[in-house]
């Protein structure tokens, strides 16, 4: 793996990115940032985009360009455990896989500053690249599995966080608890007796085996590519079954849209794995047996972001909303057979990507 991604170049000479308007006082603060930090004066600042948590900057010095993700919220621990997953990417393979963490501080506010990649994203080129270059994309995550995931949570820290949905109840306003039960017949009780039905199958049949380091953030917007795969997203890495990363990963391509397709993408796993020891056969027969637990995880993950993002931005960003739902739709039939009728109220709050409602 280490020699295929040093023999390949990672650079894209197309740099066209859509960028958002950056506000004065946003250019005043990232000025002065990397002033202190570098003591280099900024040349340029494009806003990359915005996500609730924060907000993303490219900024030009010179012929330098850098990424700085800044967070004004109490979620500093998403730029802090980023901060730290990278390091720890670049510990195993150097500036292989992700961008190269460059630094990170905590305040009044929170910023960390990566370097820029100078590649486009998957999204972008083409989805048929990666099928066009199966066994490098798989000799990539099997890279990012290996890293050492000793140090990094667990998978009930995200399944804490991912049931923490249920605190929004006393913080969010009066009347989106209202629309939550006018539009989608759903009230905070309901949602907790549903959440609790997914964890007690979870808990009950998931198992701390084969413990990877899983980056839930692979998708085709955070995955660049030009000769070789690097992936610019590591906020969200937990130590987790290789069944439920390469399920994660299948959900998030749609590889999982055809048993022929998800085969292909296994074989080719085990085939440039260095870290299995069974032959793809039995690989993917035991990956079967794990389907629908590891399922049940991905649901919660979709459902409980399809909540929040309604909770706080409504229908805005409707190309998340469709995602979520395509996703949902391939999960749905294991999810019923926990949920039984409860499964039409959790159909409404994916149903609202064709409504115009919230």
């Amino acid at each position: 793996m280490e020699k295929a991604i040093l023999d390949a170049p990672i650079l894209d000479l197309d740099v066209s990115k859509n960028f958002c308007d950056v506000e004065d006082s946003e250019k005043e603060l990232i000025t002065d940032i990397f002033l202190k930090e570098f003591e280099k004066n900024v040349d340029d600042i494009k806003k990359i985009n915005s996500k609730y948590a924060y907000d993303s900057f490219r900024v030009d010095i010179g012929n330098e360009s850098y990424v700085i993700k800044i967070l004004y919220s109490e979620f500093s621990f998403i730029l802090k455990n980023e901060y730290r997953n990278l390091n720890l990417v670049n510990e195993k393979y150097p500036n292989l896989l992700s961008p190269t963490a460059l630094k990170f501080k905590e305040g009044d506010f929170c910023y960390l500053i990566t370097s820029f990649e100078f590649a486009d994203s998957v999204k972008n080129i083409s989805q048929n690249c990666i099928f066009q270059n199966i066994d490098l994309f798989t000799s990539f995550i099997d890279a990012i599995h290996e890293v050492d995931s000793s140090k990094i949570e667990n998978l009930q820290t995200k399944l804490d966080f991912n049931n923490s949905i249920i605190d929004l109840e006393s913080e969010i306003e009066q009347k989106d608890i209202l629309d939550l039960n006018n539009y989608f017949n759903l009230n905070f009780k309901k949602l907790k007796e549903i959440l609790e039905k997914i964890n007690k199958y979870i808990s009950d049949n998931y198992k701390e085996e084969n413990l990877v380091f899983c980056n839930f953030e692979l998708r085709n917007s955070t995955i660049l590519f030009r000769d070789i795969f690097k992936c610019i997203n590591f906020e969200n890495c937990y130590a987790a079954d290789l069944h439920l990363s390469l399920k994660n990963i299948s959900s998030q391509f749609g590889f999982n849209l055809s048993e022929q397709i998800e085969n292909t993408f296994l074989r080719s796993y085990v085939k440039m794995s260095r870290i299995v020891s069974v032959d793809s056969f039995n690989f993917i027969n035991e990956y079967r047996c794990k389907e629908k637990v590891n399922r049940c995880i991905i649901f919660l993950d979709i459902f409980t972001d399809q909540l929040f993002h309604l909770l706080t931005l409504g229908n805005k960003n409707s190309e998340k909303l469709y995602k979520n739902f395509d996703r949902y739709n391939h999960l749905r039939s294991d999810i019923k057979e926990i949920l039984g009728d409860d499964i039409k109220k959790v159909d409404k709050i994916f149903n609202v990507a064709f409504t115009n409602k919230v």
